[in-house]
């Protein structure tokens, strides 16, 4: 009895269900971006090596997201088709979740500090690039 783990209602299956089916969208088109834009790499990289590299991070990034959003996705769908093993398979998709946000976090917080590099260029005419 003590190693019995909590099964979720066929009502929380169902929004599991529904969930790991929007985050499979996303992560597609999280890799289709990736796609897309390395296709842009591929054109732009030999005329500007510098927006290459950019789109080549960007690539990362949106593949990235994609692999760990599909990763939660599956997890979420296998807490439906098991049984005897919802919350490990919860926890689970919570680290996968987890490693998403970091990423996110990270990603955001590298934007927001250029944000504020050329805002603060800008502010001051010597700094003017543009």
């Amino acid at each position: 009895m003590a190693n019995e783990q909590y099964e979720f209602s066929e009502e929380q299956n169902r929004i599991f269900i529904l969930l790991a089916n929007v985050m499979k969208y996303a992560a597609l088109l999280f890799i289709f971006l990736g796609v897309i834009i390395g296709i842009f790499c591929g054109f732009t990289i030999l005329n500007n090596p510098i927006r290459g590299i950019t789109y080549f991070i960007m690539i990362i990034m949106a593949v990235a997201f994609g692999v760990w959003t599909n990763s939660v996705s599956y997890s979420l769908k296998q807490i439906v088709e098991t049984t005897g093993k919802d919350v490990d398979i919860l926890m689970e998709a919570f680290k996968a979740l987890k490693q998403v946000y970091i990423l996110q976090f990270i990603w955001l917080l590298i934007m927001t500090l250029l944000l504020l590099a050329v805002l603060v260029m800008s502010a001051f005419p010597c700094y003017r690039f543009f």
